[in-house]
């Protein structure tokens, strides 16, 4: 009898928290509410209660609207939906059949819409009681049992959140991992929603910890999405020392907190270890790692940095340098501040200056042919040093412009551009007010593998600039610092349909011995040297050509603009042709 009645107990505890997709259509009727508690990217089961973090993020009903079969493959179809007020006016959002969303004003204008790419739920999210954003998104891992259940609520959440923007409402989007329940103990009583965002640490031989770091958003609409870039501004809002040891290091490297980084990580040396390494299968090499640190920590040395702090304080340095901020990614969040002033000043500027020194060279080079050689790094930021012309502006998905003038001398200015590669200008003008142009890359190797997309952003702000009534003409004079810091004098004009490399224009094959034209390209120096078709080339320039290669490597021993001379067999004649070779077009 006791084991009937505990079979009926356990049933009467599982109907109650889930449906059985098997039985979807005996259970659920028209106008049922049912839930999907974000687990999993396409769920096949359906749960009774709405998922509840903290009352920080609620999950909406999804009404069975019909017991038809859904565009998605679903036995019926569902509706959810949910309001919040902004700026004294309604916004709604509704999800049907948990994939197609909608987001209106008052006026039944769409502001956003998109199909969600697997299945969600709305999850409305609060402030004080207040829905001041919506979310979609799941965990992927709600199934499994290990740490990343635990270190998330969900894989992957898309905020969407009303903000005022050049005096128009419009949706702005993010998104990420949110991990809520793990880091709620640390939450501050504030003004501010702010949700915790789980990232990867990236280390060296250990490999990657992954959802272990912490990131902090703040939700309003009147700034939207942004990250704190503040530590004050953290600090008013999470109490950091109620994470974990290691977690607390991290925040305080990704924030240049060195001096309290030194201060906890001596006071709490084996505590920070013994959280880390809680991670791993501690070995001998390990702990003997662990004591070499311990050492070197409290030798007395004075740290000049935080990666100089990692190196002699931690067993594994490299966990703790990675966890701080990569310029793009800082740049990338500073780039919503309205005012960019603060990073002319106090500790903001420090780490601005740090960030820039790291990505362009301190090599000294004579820029201006003044005698002095002067650091490209120290120059650059020198030429965006006028706050009121400083300019930090956001392409795309971390891919950051920043642009302003020196000083003292609005004529000298700067140009940057974070992207697959760092590559940035320094405008001068010379003594007759000719544009002297200093193009540098911290990994290309030469003036021809510059992006195309580089000389677009460069043509957008010499129009933008000369709109300011400060005119940046085509520049006089052209010059490209590369990967190894050599200085390069570019005979060519800045075009981004060129690549900066001799051309002759033919197109080529070998045949019997002989190197043959199988075309001429139009308007190229061969056609316009009068090269056709079915010549065959046996010299440039009195150095015989033996096979295609040698066509190439003879030509790149000259420049653009330079004369050279063709020996070609045309109907079994020997005969000449000069040409003046190109600058090879981009395509």
């Amino acid at each position: 009898m006791k084991i009937i009645l505990f079979f009926l107990f356990i049933t009467f505890i599982f109907t109650k928290t889930s449906y059985s997709e098997s039985k979807k259509e005996k259970t659920f009727t028209l106008n049922d509410n049912i839930y999907l508690n974000a687990c999993g990217g396409n769920p096949q089961e359906y749960k009774a209660e709405p998922l509840n973090i903290h009352n920080i993020i609620t999950e909406v009903p999804n009404k069975i609207v019909s017991l038809k079969k859904s565009k998605y493959d679903r036995s019926f179809q569902t509706l959810a939906t949910s309001s919040l007020k902004f700026n004294n006016e309604n916004y709604k959002i509704s999800v049907s059949n948990f994939r197609d969303l909608v987001i209106k004003n008052n006026k039944n204008e769409v502001l956003a819409e998109r199909k969600i790419s697997g299945a969600s739920s709305i999850y409305e999210i609060k402030h004080k009681d207040q829905v001041v954003a919506w979310g979609v998104g799941w965990n992927k891992y709600c199934d499994e049992e290990g740490s990343f259940k635990k270190r998330l609520d969900f894989s992957v959440l898309r905020i969407f959140v009303p903000i005022l923007k050049n005096n128009k409402i419009e949706i702005e989007q993010e998104y990420f991992p949110v991990n809520i329940s793990k880091n709620y103990s640390s939450f501050k009583i504030s003004n501010d929603l702010v949700i915790s965002v789980p990232s990867t640490l990236w280390g060296d031989k250990l490999g990657k910890l992954y959802y272990t770091d912490n990131e902090f958003y703040k939700i309003s609409g009147s700034d939207g999405i942004q990250y704190i870039t503040e530590f004050s501004e953290l600090e008013n809002n999470i109490d950091i020392y109620k994470l974990r040891p290691f977690e607390i290091v991290t925040l305080l490297a990704k924030y240049h907190q060195l001096e309290t980084l030194e201060k906890f990580t001596k006071e709490n040396f084996d505590q920070i270890n013994k959280d880390f390494y809680s991670r791993f299968e501690f070995s001998e090499e390990i702990n003997r790692k662990i004591a070499i640190a311990k050492k070197t920590c409290f030798s007395g040395k004075k740290f000049s940095n935080i990666n100089e702090l990692a190196k002699y304080c931690y067993a594994h340095p490299s966990y703790l340098q990675n966890a701080i901020m990569p310029t793009q990614v800082w740049l990338y969040h500073h780039a919503k501040i309205k005012d960019l002033s603060v990073l002319f000043y106090g500790n903001k500027k420090k780490v601005f200056q740090d960030m820039i020194r790291a990505e362009v060279t301190d090599e000294k080079f004579d820029l201006w042919d003044e005698g002095e050689k002067i650091s490209l790094s120290e120059e650059f930021l020198d030429s965006i040093s006028h706050p009121q012309n400083f300019r930090l502006k956001k392409i795309d998905d971390f891919k950051i412009l920043i642009n302003g003038c020196m000083y003292k001398f609005c004529s000298q200015k700067g140009f940057i551009m974070f992207d697959f590669d760092v590559t940035g200008l320094i405008r001068s003008k010379n003594d007759n007010e000719e544009e002297d142009w200093v193009i540098f890359s911290k990994y290309l190797q030469s003036y021809a593998d510059l992006p195309k997309r580089f000389f677009y952003r460069v043509r957008e702000w010499q129009k933008e600039i000369s709109m300011g009534g400060n005119e940046v003409k085509k520049p006089s004079r052209i010059r490209f610092i590369n990967r190894y810091n050599e200085i390069i004098e570019i005979k060519q004009d800045f075009d981004s349909s060129t690549v900066g490399k001799p051309w002759i224009g033919v197109k080529l094959y070998f045949y019997k011995d002989n190197v043959v034209i199988s075309n001429v390209e139009d308007q190229s120096p061969a056609k316009k040297s009068g090269i056709i078709i079915g010549d065959k080339i046996i010299a440039i320039n009195n150095e015989d050509v033996k096979n295609v290669n040698d066509v190439s490597r003879i030509k790149f021993k000259y420049s653009i603009g330079e004369e050279i001379i063709l020996r070609i067999i045309r109907d079994n004649k020997k005969i000449e042709k000069k040409l003046v070779l190109g600058d090879m077009p981009k395509n």
